[in-house]
C-alpha cells in the first residue's frame, strides 16, 4: 500500500518548509526572543508533521497506537523497528520528541538560545535523514 497521492506530498512539503525555515535562523549569529519562540515552534512542528506520517504509514502496515500517555514514544519506537527511522536519526528525534514535549506545556518566551542551538543542529539533521526515507517509498 502506497502513500496517499495528496496527503502526503502536501505533509512532506510543510515540513520541508519547516525546517528550511529553522535552518535559516540557525544560521543567524544572534537571535531575538522572537526567533527563539520561531526555533521553538519551527522544530515542534516539524516532528509534528514526522510523526503524523510515520503514524499514517505504521496505520497501513497494520499497527495501531491507541492515544495513552506513551503512545508518542511507542510510536517512534515502533517506527524505528520498521526501518522508517534511520539508525543515525534516532537519537536527535527521540531529543526533538523530549523537546515537543516541553514546548507543548511550557511558554514560549522561556525558551533559551544556547539550549535551542545545541538541540536544533542534530534534530534538523535527523529530520532531514528522516524525510530522505520517508520520500523514498
Amino acid at each position: 500500500m502506497q502513500p496517499d497521492g495528496v496527503y502526503w506530498p502536501r505533509e512532506l512539503r510543510n515540513i520541508e518548509t519547516a525546517l528550511s525555515l529553522a535552518e535559516e535562523i540557525l544560521g543567524r549569529p544572534d537571535w531575538s526572543p522572537v526567533d527563539m519562540i520561531a526555533m521553538g515552534t519551527l522544530l515542534q512542528n516539524s516532528y509534528g508533521g514526522i510523526e503524523r506520517l510515520l503514524r499514517y504509514l505504521l496505520k497501513m502496515r497494520g499497527f495501531d497506537h491507541p492515544k495513552s500517555a506513551q503512545w508518542h514514544k511507542e510510536l517512534l519506537q515502533q517506527a524505528c523497528e520498521q526501518s522508517l527511522v534511520p539508525p543515525d536519526a534516532q537519537q536527535g528525534l527521540i531529543r526533538l520528541l523530549g523537546f515537543r514535549h516541553m514546548h507543548v506545556h511550557d511558554y514560549g518566551h522561556m525558551l533559551q538560545e544556547e539550549r535551542l542551538r545545541e538541540l536544533a543542529g542534530p534534530s534538523l539533521e535527523a529530520c532531514r535523514s528522516v524525510i530522505a526515507v520517508l520520500r523514498s517509498l
